[in-house]
């Protein structure tokens, strides 16, 4: 058992958020898309990239927004079979890095890694999510995070609009409510929700 879940709901949920999924260690990228990745950047394939992807085949054909990948000096991503739907962005700033697991952001999601930013394997990230790991001016007081890391664990559900800011830690199994500011540690398996996000329920399972 793991989440409380049977292993058959465990692969009906990996083919659920993964599928059959295209051929490893390659990059898939869906027009129209911008990207840039200076010549300094490293791309680690432990799966597949799948980037401005859409959940309908016909609207894929006909879709006409675009995603971006950037990947400044020396900036570094790693992939595990995860996928990006269309208008998402992933920037990735000079000597960052940012570790993608078994998952994905859907429609408008937009990642700023300045430093260190990993997703664990099998998290649904919903539309408009925003993932930033600096807040790039600093306010003089003693105990605020200008830049720090953020990791979301595995299986981690983070709601629509939801915003995810420095020095984060999601423990595995959480749910982000939509529209939630996380600002501080999610425990695993907890709910939290509002503006700054707060725990509403602990002992939480989802599939």
């Amino acid at each position: 058992m793991l989440y409380a879940l049977s292993m058959k709901k465990i692969k009906k949920l990996i083919k659920f958020l993964v599928g059959k999924g295209p051929k490893r260690n390659k990059i898939y990228i869906h027009k129209p898309f911008t990207k840039y990745i200076d010549k300094t950047a490293n791309i680690t394939l432990m799966g597949y990239l799948e980037l401005n992807k859409n959940w309908n085949k016909k609207l894929q054909k006909r879709n006409k927004i675009s995603g971006q990948l950037l990947l400044e000096k020396n900036a570094s991503l790693i992939s595990d079979c995860f996928s990006s739907y269309s208008g998402s962005k992933i920037n990735v700033y000079k000597n960052a890095k940012i570790e993608l697991g078994r998952s994905y952001i859907n429609h408008d999601c937009c990642i700023d890694c300045y430093n260190h930013i990993k997703i664990g394997d099998f998290c649904a990230i919903a539309d408009g999510v925003k993932i930033r790991d600096s807040n790039n001016h600093n306010v003089l007081e003693n105990d605020f995070i200008q830049t720090e890391e953020i990791i979301i664990g595995d299986h981690v559900w983070i709601g629509m609009n939801a915003i995810v800011l420095p020095g984060v830690h999601i423990g595995d199994g959480s749910i982000v409510a939509a529209g939630a500011v996380v600002t501080r540690d999610v425990e695993k398996n907890t709910m939290v929700a509002g503006v700054p996000a707060r725990c509403i329920k602990k002992n939480i399972f989802w599939e």
